[in-house]
């Protein structure tokens, strides 16, 4: 691993994703940075003076805003010597999101010791306070619904409505209803 300045790190000309970084998804990148640092490390292949990012395109980005352009911020890296393209394919397509009922444990754990609250959770995680209440609501899913809901028996939608019943109308519901997709 090695630690490059800031300042010599450019966005690879030949990304393979096109698509640009949402503004609210790059604001979320750069708050959990700000919460955590840097969880995984840039991609890098030596260009000149300086390295092309071949994979992480979006940290640098948040890197460059929460640091400057400029910065000489020691930034940690894996360096590799040929960028066929497949690498910042393997990079992004192996990426999956944690199920909903995973985030809503650790929220939930976070704001039960009454040092943070949902204002703060959210402010960490680059999200709304109305996400953190969405994630915390799904606490309130019976045991079977949770069961079902993480086999993804259903999707988001349908477990915040079940939220508003109690577990016993949950269950009735899951039951009588079966197949919920």
């Amino acid at each position: 691993m090695l630690q490059i300045p800031l300042n010599q790190l450019k966005p690879a000309k030949q990304n393979v994703r096109q698509v640009k970084a949402s503004s609210d998804g790059l604001k979320a990148l750069v708050a959990s940075i700000k919460a955590q640092g840097l969880l995984h490390n840039l991609v890098v292949m030596k260009n000149g003076s300086g390295y092309h990012v071949i994979d992480g395109n979006r940290r640098l980005q948040a890197l460059t805003k929460i640091h400057g352009k400029s910065s000489v911020e020691k930034i940690n890296c894996v360096a590799i010597k040929d960028n066929d393209q497949e690498v910042g394919l393997h990079a992004n397509m192996m990426r999956e999101d944690m199920h909903p009922l995973d985030q809503c444990d650790v929220i939930t754990k976070l704001c039960s010791g009454g040092e943070e609250d949902f204002d703060s959770v959210a402010a960490r995680f680059g999200q709304t306070t109305k996400w953190v209440h969405q994630r915390v609501a799904l606490s309130e899913l019976s045991p079977l619904a949770k069961q079902m809901f993480r086999n993804c028996d259903f999707n988001l939608g349908v477990a915040m409505a079940l939220t508003l019943g109690t577990h016993k109308q949950q269950d009735e519901l899951l039951v009588n209803y079966g197949d919920t997709k």
